[in-house]
């Protein structure tokens, strides 16, 4: 039986209440590996969709960091099969893509959950990029930490793809998809030590989720129960709302004002959680919404620009920026790029800016 761990107490010495989990998520459920057919995946919400000249696992990079598109299907369950070699033969462009670009340093693997692929083709993967000698970091998304964590626990050959891969020059993250505090199970921290013990850094990527979590008590709470073990806050991120059932869907001013509260209060590296939203062209920061305008960072430069940064307008109500109006008057300054943050810091390398706006 999974356990759970103690409630942390309030400032007064108490269990603060928070919204339960819905029992479509809890760890070890079969409706969809254990997170709810609703809930959204960072590594499909988070990345574009590929252009019609690109294969589907082709690769593309924006400053140093690229990002790896893991074909679908099913690679199959043993061993290096028939099924899983025609897996890695449709991987074979990306990879390409990226031993022909020197400049690529940091990798991002999207389109599955990486921790779920079989322990040879995980291995498979992490080896060819380690091997291309330029990558010096690769970014996995996934949900077993929560979803499936006694499997992540118990199995020696993904565990072992990382130690065998993990070095100095080739760090690897792991992005956790964790919602609520719930999940933090004590199979879930075994599972997270397992995975850092293996030489993996581990950090939170929390999907918003409307009468889930939107709520900034228990965003704190998740965020420092993880930190309490190493797992650093990440980022928020928000999928396109289901207009159809918009009684239940967050507009934007309602979600920054819940990421704000959220950050206002943690302490260290939480404060620094970014709001991230998943479009057209792949990962968006929303950096701020003031005085009527969203202030948005983009990972990708905007069709034909080498821009990265936008203002729009933003009225009350407005679901998603795609929908957002551009302010009519154009450009008013050109800024130049900003310097490379550190590679362990694995953020984006921001291009050069327009401002868009009145």
């Amino acid at each position: 039986m999974l356990q759970s761990r103690p409630r942390m107490p309030g400032k007064r010495g108490r269990a603060k209440p928070v919204k339960p989990l819905p029992p479509s998520m809890s760890p070890g459920n079969a409706n969809a590996g254990g997170v709810g057919e609703d809930v959204p995946r960072a590594w499909d919400v988070l990345r574009a969709p590929p252009s019609a000249e690109q294969e589907p696992s082709a690769a593309r990079h924006y400053g140093n960091t690229a990002l790896l598109t893991l074909p679908a299907g099913e690679p199959g369950r043993e061993g290096l099969g028939p099924e899983a070699k025609a897996w890695a033969a449709r991987l074979e462009p990306g990879l390409a893509y990226i031993a022909a670009h020197p400049e690529i340093r940091s990798v991002r693997l999207l389109g599955a959950d990486a921790l779920a692929l079989p322990a040879p083709l995980l291995r498979h993967v992490l080896g060819r990029l380690r091997r291309l000698g330029h990558v010096r970091a690769v970014r996995l998304h996934s949900e077993m930490p929560a979803s499936r964590p006694r499997t992540l626990c118990c199995d020696a050959g993904r565990l072992g793809a990382i130690r065998a891969c993990a070095a100095p020059g080739f760090r690897i993250f792991v992005l956790a998809q964790l919602a609520h505090p719930d999940q933090l199970t004590t199979d879930a921290i075994r599972s997270i030590a397992a995975l850092q013990r293996s030489g993996a850094a581990v950090a939170s990527l929390i999907p918003l989720l409307p009468g889930v979590n939107d709520d900034a008590a228990l965003l704190e709470r998740l965020m420092l129960e993880g930190m309490e073990h190493n797992v650093v806050p990440y980022g928020l991120y928000l999928r396109h709302p289901n207009l159809e059932k918009v009684a239940a869907a967050l507009p934007l001013h309602a979600v920054y004002r819940l990421a704000e509260e959220a950050r206002a209060r943690m302490i260290g590296p939480g404060k620094q959680i970014r709001l991230l939203l998943g479009g057209k062209e792949g990962e968006i920061e929303l950096l701020a919404i003031a005085d009527g305008h969203a202030y948005l960072n983009y990972m990708a430069p905007l069709p034909g620009t080498e821009t990265r940064f936008a203002i729009r307008r933003c009225p009350e109500g407005a679901f998603w920026f795609e929908d957002l109006p551009e302010s009519p008057s154009g450009d008013k300054e050109e800024r130049q790029p900003a310097q490379d943050l550190p590679l362990d810091t694995d953020w984006p390398t921001r291009g050069p800016v327009r401002i868009i706006g009145d």
